[in-house]
């Protein structure tokens, strides 16, 4: 047992990690996370040059929400300990909230749907929501112990083994969170015959979403 604490196999196990090659799915996410990172940059440029232009900020915010989501899911599939788990969870679930609070406001932009009172009430309640869940109300759960699952190609990454803490609450924003999603896939109906490259992205965005959980 060496002083401070630290016993020979931690750092042994520290250095390991540390020289350990990356892993393909937390490479993946990186990835995505680096090129969310220039999104919100160039997009947060063009708003700057026009702030007249309300689109380039949704979608720089947008970039944003969904770039520290997916770093914050790296840090989920290597996690090791319950409480390191747990920040993961509520931060994976609270920026998840923000990115759906931002898409329906980009999506009613591009469907020319813009100051809907239904969208901005949806807007602020998985907005409030993010803030419920930072303030420690965990949406998604209280996180019970650390469990493994290997992936096909042999890549093991952390699941949690958790239980609810706020049913209902989670049930509302589930709730939240599928209405978007099909507003996405009404949106982009309706806007097959007049703007293709804009419907095409939307129905592929009804299929796609964002992690609450």
């Amino acid at each position: 047992h060496r002083p401070g604490g630290i016993r020979p196999y931690d750092l042994t196990r520290q250095r390991a990690r540390c020289h350990a090659p990356m892993r393909p799915y937390a490479f993946v996410m990186s990835a995505m996370s680096g090129i969310a990172a220039f999104a919100a940059v160039q997009y947060g440029y063009m708003w700057w040059h026009d702030r007249r232009e309300r689109l380039p900020l949704l979608l720089a915010g947008f970039a944003i929400a969904v770039g520290v989501q997916c770093a914050v899911i790296v840090s989920f599939s290597a996690a090791t300990a319950v409480p390191e788990l747990q920040r993961a969870l509520d931060l994976r679930t609270t920026f998840g909230l923000l990115a759906y609070a931002i898409l329906i406001h980009l999506i009613a932009g591009l469907g020319n749907r813009s100051g809907s009172k239904t969208v901005a009430a949806i807007s602020a309640l998985l907005a409030g929501g993010a803030v419920l869940n930072t303030a420690g109300v965990s949406i998604a759960g209280r996180v019970l112990a650390v469990d493994h699952m290997t992936l096909p190609w042999g890549e093991v990454v952390t699941l949690a083994e958790r239980t609810g803490t706020y049913p209902y609450t989670a049930s509302l924003f589930y709730v939240l969170v599928l209405t978007v999603q099909l507003y996405s896939g009404v949106i982009g109906g309706r806007l097959w015959h007049t703007q293709r490259d804009t419907s095409i992205l939307l129905l592929l965005g009804d299929r796609k979403s964002t992690r609450l959980n």
